[in-house]
Order: C-alpha cells, then sequence, then structure tokens
C-alpha cells in the first residue's frame, strides 16, 4: 500500500548512546501503520527548531567532525612518517649487512694472507739456522717399476705444495725431488 506524502509526517530523534557522529540523528517518520525508521539524516535533512536546539546540536556534530578529521590527517602523517623512518631503517641495515660481508671476506684474505707469510719467515728463520747441505740427492731408484706415471706426478705436486718458492718452501729440495723423479722414468 502506498501512502500519500500528505499522510506522512517525519521526526527527528537524537540518540545520545550512539558513539559515531553520523548515526546520532535518526529521521522518524510516520505514517498511519506507525513510526519507523527511515534511515540517518544529513545535515540539510536537519532543520532549526523554534528553540534552536538542533542548530546547535548540528554546530557541535560539525565541529566533532572537524576535530575527526584534523585527528584523521594527523594520523595519516605519522603513519607516513613512521613508514619513512621504518624503510630507512631498512636500507641502512641492507647496507650495514652488505658492508659487514664485504669486511669479512676481505679479513678472510688478509688473515690467510698473513699465516702464509708467517709460514713463509718461520720457515726462511729455521733454513738459516741449519747446515747447509750440499747437493742433496734424493735417491728413489729403488722405486723404478714399481710407481705409476700418476704415482710420480701425485708426488711432484704434493712435494711442490711443500717446497715450491711461493709457498716459501726451499727450492732446491723441490729441484732435488724433480730431479729423482725424472731420472726414475729414465731408467
Amino acid at each position: 500500500m502506498v501512502i500519500p506524502p500528505a499522510k506522512q509526517t517525519s521526526a527527528v530523534r537524537y540518540n545520545d548512546n550512539t558513539l559515531a557522529p553520523q548515526l546520532r540523528y535518526t529521521k522518524i517518520c510516520s505514517d498511519e501503520q506507525g513510526f519507523k525508521e527511515s534511515g540517518v539524516l544529513t545535515s540539510d535533512e536537519l532543520t532549526p527548531t523554534s528553540n534552536g536546539c538542533t542548530q546547535r546540536e548540528l554546530e557541535i556534530l560539525r565541529r566533532e567532525l572537524n576535530e575527526a578529521q584534523a585527528l584523521i590527517r594527523s594520523l595519516r602523517r605519522q603513519l607516513e612518517k613512521t613508514m619513512a623512518a621504518a624503510q630507512e631503517a631498512q636500507r641502512a641495515h641492507a647496507k650495514m649487512v652488505e658492508t659487514l660481508t664485504e669486511t669479512m671476506r676481505e679479513n678472510t684474505i688478509l688473515c690467510h694472507e698473513r699465516d702464509m707469510w708467517r709460514a713463509r719467515a718461520q720457515r726462511l728463520e729455521a733454513q738459516r739456522h741449519e747446515e747447509p747441505r750440499p747437493g742433496a740427492v734424493i735417491d728413489i731408484s729403488s722405486l723404478a717399476g714399481q710407481i705409476s706415471e700418476d704415482e710420480a706426478n701425485a708426488i711432484r705436486k704434493a712435494m711442490a705444495r711443500l717446497h715450491h718458492p711461493d709457498v716459501g718452501g726451499d727450492p732446491e729440495r723441490m729441484k732435488a725431488w724433480n730431479a729423482a723423479l725424472d731420472r726414475l722414468f729414465r731408467q
């Protein structure tokens, strides 16, 4: 049933117990069947009453709305600043990790180099105090025919690790081993 507009009346009710400002005013429409709530009023639908009560309430709501909007803007600015600070901290952390990794890599290289030079110095110091061996000849002729060429190459590599001049070894000793292995396969 459609109610003609002439028989409809509307009233405004202020709800004190509602926390949200936009829900404090409810439009109540009356018709022949009784009252019903028709929804939230907009500020244009609020008309001042003879005692000005509605206008005062409207001003209170506008002030609360402005305060809420100002608070939202302030919180957004704080959020943006906090997010920028978090991004800067993340960037600084990544840079610090990269720098620390590079520093550790360089430290490892320098420690390895230091140990190599220390070992070389200790070997040279030990060689200086040893009695010189005139032309030490290594005799491995008894192994002739018993070892393969691959085994001889493995012996060469092992002797190079011990006696190569680049690792602080005795070059004469390395030459003696190479000569002995060469003689072994010439026979």
